[in-house]
């Protein structure tokens, strides 16, 4: 997003606080759990290794002897690095192998008792001062090894048994691979064997590795992407032109890839696989589609369908000599795939044109969910960018989304669309747009746009009551009933025609008061005979 910052605060998605499934650190043995100062860790760091030659007398220099203790600790480092560079072969051979999933993903994977995975997460760094040998052997280890399992809960009141996901580190030491310190094995291969036959146990939960949970239909290997021009910077990283092997075809997609590193790259992952997670669940004609995600190696992917006319407020600028038919069909289709989206109980939070993509079959297609919640509300409480120029009234004082701030954010979408993709409030600033729209002034559709539809966007979305919007499934079923009529829009086309700078800045210092004097009901009929004559004479 390109706005200023806008102050708020946003808590934690009901989802993350409330899920059962969810796994909670202070829930988990210290031992185990992956989000512990213990866990931040490599493991333990191997012991020294007793020289094996006993012709080292006691009164041998100090020096000598810190030689031969240097010169065993390369060897081992030498002989583990070998060993641990081998690990992501030996990872990618299991067909439950899962990457970077994070842990919010884990529910939809784990549902009954011992279906489990293994994963990886980056390294994170540790406070204590590494020491030489410490620090060449982390080099060569990038990440911690985590198993992610399915087990029982404890019988609640009802005596019914339930699972939840508990997350253990696979310690390294010495070269080998544990869980438990009392079974130390040579490979994870063989860790993951024995656990299939043997219980493991902790303080607070014992598991068995029953059934390993292969790729999803929305995991691929990076294997499966070709990356080819960059088509632009976004929030998390860039977006760039690909293809994708799927289903036996060889298809155009566009991929957005993470950057950053360390804790700023985690939490890039976990918004990044957030969004797909939420995309995952929508298929429209009005919605850009997701493929899936690619996990299995850094920069992580997201995989959506390409969309070639690229964003509409961009395509507007370059096309000014679009007709007024054409642009009530993106209005239409942007209202489709938001009453769409409403419908799944989803609350969009960022509706602009720059938010929308064409195609070359003229089709709008809404995209970026990176704002976007479940939900029929939602309140921030947390500092974060927001699109002031697009903002209801009643998110500006309150700092709530509903539908119904979907529905305003889309009537200033509609003014882009009018304006040839140029900004609303254009020369006003963030500070001034705030004052306007919260005292009822909003802004005026360009008199290009049909006086019916000028006229359901000035009186329906741009009021500051919100109960008294329409819902987004009466918006769409307004413009089909235009789109619908045979004798559509007879404009001058001069009205068509770019709007001049004069005229954009014009457009948005034309403000309206809200709320408006009723007319009277012989007044109203009036004025509807009047604009319907107008429309169609």
């Amino acid at each position: 997003m390109d706005p200023d910052d806008f102050k708020s605060k946003e808590k934690p998605t009901m989802e993350q606080d409330n899920d059962p499934r969810s796994t909670r650190p202070s829930d988990l043995d210290k031992t185990v759990t992956e989000d512990t100062e213990m866990e931040r860790k490599l493991g333990e760091e191997p012991p020294t290794v007793c020289p094996s030659t006993k012709s080292i007398h006691k009164d041998s220099k100090k020096e000598d002897e810190g030689k031969g203790k240097e010169a065993e600790r390369a060897q081992e480092v030498s002989v583990y690095a070998y060993k641990y560079d081998n690990e992501d072969k030996v990872l990618r051979s299991f067909d439950f192998f899962h990457g970077y999933l994070p842990r919010e993903d884990l529910p939809y994977l784990l549902r009954v008792d011992g279906d489990f995975i293994l994963r990886i997460s980056e390294v994170a760094p540790t406070n204590e001062s590494p020491t030489a040998y410490s620090m060449k052997l982390r080099s060569k280890i990038q990440w911690d090894i985590i198993l992610s399992c399915a087990v029982l809960q404890a019988a609640d009141f009802q005596n019914a048994e339930t699972t939840r996901v508990r997350n253990i580190i696979v310690r390294r030491k010495s070269g080998q691979y544990y869980l438990e310190l009392n079974r130390v094995f040579d490979g994870i291969s063989e860790l993951i064997d024995f656990y299939k036959t043997q219980q493991g146990k902790f303080s607070n939960f014992t598991f068995l590795l029953k059934n390993g949970i292969k790729l999803q239909h929305w995991e691929f290997m990076h294997s499966a992407v070709v990356l080819k021009n960059i088509l632009g910077e976004g929030a998390f990283g860039e977006v760039r032109r690909g293809t994708l092997r799927y289903q036996k075809k060889v298809i155009a997609v566009a991929v957005k890839l993470t950057k950053g590193a360390g804790e700023l790259s985690k939490a890039k992952i976990r918004e990044m696989m957030k969004e797909a997670r939420l995309m995952r669940n929508f298929r429209h004609t009005n919605v850009v589609r997701i493929y899936g995600v690619a996990v299995d190696e850094e920069p992580l992917y997201i995989i959506l369908e390409f969309v070639k006319g690229g964003a509409l407020n961009t395509y507007l600028q370059k096309h000014p000599e679009v007709d007024i038919t054409e642009r009530i069909g993106m209005c239409h289709g942007a209202a489709r795939g938001l009453a769409y989206l409403h419908s799944k109980n989803c609350i969009h939070r960022d509706i602009a044109a720059r938010n929308c993509l064409y195609s070359n079959s003229k089709v709008v297609k809404l995209s970026d969910f990176g704002l976007s919640r479940m939900g029929s509300q939602y309140k921030l409480t947390t500092h974060c960018k927001l699109p002031i120029k697009w903002l209801a009234p009643e998110t500006i004082t309150t700092l709530y989304f509903t539908h119904k701030t979907d529905a305003y954010s889309y009537g200033v979408m509609c003014f882009e669309v009018f304006s040839n993709g140029a900004e609303p409030w254009g020369g006003v600033t963030n500070t001034e747009t705030k004052k306007n729209v919260c005292n009822g002034k909003f802004l005026r559709i360009p008199e290009n746009c049909p006086e019916s539809v000028r006229a359901f966007i000035h009186d329906r979305l741009f009021v500051r009551d919100p109960e008294k919007r329409p819902t987004m499934k009466e918006v769409a079923a307004m413009f089909e009933s235009v789109t619908e009529r045979k004798s559509l829009f007879i404009i001058d086309k001069e009205n068509i025609a770019e709007v001049s700078s004069k005229d954009r800045k014009k457009t948005s210092l034309i403000m309206e008061t809200s709320p408006r004097v009723k007319p009277s009901k012989r007044q109203d009929s009036h004025d509807r005979h009047r604009r319907k004559r107008s429309m169609f004479s």
